[in-house]
């Protein structure tokens, strides 16, 4: 796990706890190795927690990264992911979690 942390005039303003090696992740290191927006990486996130969630909340696609929404969609009913999938287009709408919409509906055709 990795932390990322945006300073803007030497306040710190956001934090972001990612997968390493997510999509997330590498959009994050590339920001903070060009210095971009603020972004730096926490040299030592140790003592630092990502947010606690709370499992009776539904799984809200917006609040996740692309691979950790895929995750939770390969093991997700049907109800569920079409849930997920139209919470993200309402949402986000990323192309990498919406193409999986198209691999459900093949999957059921079978």
């Amino acid at each position: 796990m990795a932390l990322y942390e945006r300073f803007v005039d030497g306040k710190k303003i956001a934090r972001a706890f990612t997968v390493d090696g997510s999509d997330e992740d590498r959009h994050l290191r590339s920001l903070a190795v060009d210095g971009i927006d603020g972004w730096k990486r926490a040299t030592d996130p140790e003592g630092s927690e990502p947010p606690v969630s709370d499992s009776s909340a539904p799984f809200d696609p917006a609040k996740h990264t692309v691979d950790d929404v895929l995750a939770h969609l390969a093991d997700a009913d049907r109800d569920e992911a079409e849930r997920v999938l139209a919470a993200e287009e309402a949402g986000k709408a990323r192309r990498g979690v919406l193409a999986a919409r198209d691999t459900l509906a093949s999957l059921r055709e079978e």
